[in-house]
């Protein structure tokens, strides 16, 4: 018995670390990596995508470390079994009314879809254009992907977090050299691309 409740606490612990990555430097690696991939396409969706995609990965986040969590405790005898499914289900609770929340606001949002702010819209929104389609696209982004990185364990939301980061900056420089590069300003896009 005691054998395997060490041997239970010693894989939760990895679990932690490294969520379903197996170990901390896949972990890593796989929250860098889809970091720094999503933030990018977050932050070609403008500012506003930028926003969305912080919001979105906190939310996401926290209902991954739940998930990861609740495999962890799955693997402590006993009492951990009933508290891991406990955590399974609300997490996925939480999972389904984030996702609504955001379904709904990209409906909401979607009724100025029509509205052409020229170049403030490229700045605000990237490619998807009128008032405010970028922060629909970003927290749809933030949620599905920061409970991506968060299923690899502390070290893939550690990854996720600073991939996210960086992916911020790159998308935002790629969507500002593109409005930059359009008729409004080409000399100075020019530079820029």
């Amino acid at each position: 018995m005691a054998t395997d409740l060490l041997g239970g606490l010693l894989g939760a612990v990895g679990q932690l670390l490294g969520g379903d990555s197996g170990n901390p430097v896949d972990g890593l690696g796989h929250g860098l990596d889809v970091g720094l991939d999503k933030g990018t396409e977050a932050g070609n969706d403008g500012l506003l995508g930028v926003v969305g995609g912080a919001l979105g990965g906190i939310v996401g986040l926290v209902i991954g470390a739940a998930d990861n969590l609740g495999d962890a405790l799955d693997m402590v005898p006993l009492a951990g079994e009933v508290l891991g499914d406990l955590l399974h289900a609300g997490s996925g609770v939480v999972n389904g009314v984030a996702e609504g929340v955001v379904a709904a606001l990209d409906g909401v949002l979607s009724i100025g879809d029509a509205i052409d702010l020229g170049p403030i819209s490229q700045v605000l929104n990237g490619d998807n254009g009128g008032l405010a389609a970028g922060l629909a696209e970003g927290l749809h982004l933030g949620v599905e992907y920061g409970a991506d990185v968060s299923g690899a364990g502390l070290a893939g939301s550690i990854g996720g977090i600073v991939g996210g980061l960086l992916g911020f900056a790159n998308g935002t420089l790629e969507n500002l050299g593109l409005e930059l590069g359009s008729d409004v300003l080409p000399l100075q896009g020019d530079y820029l691309l």
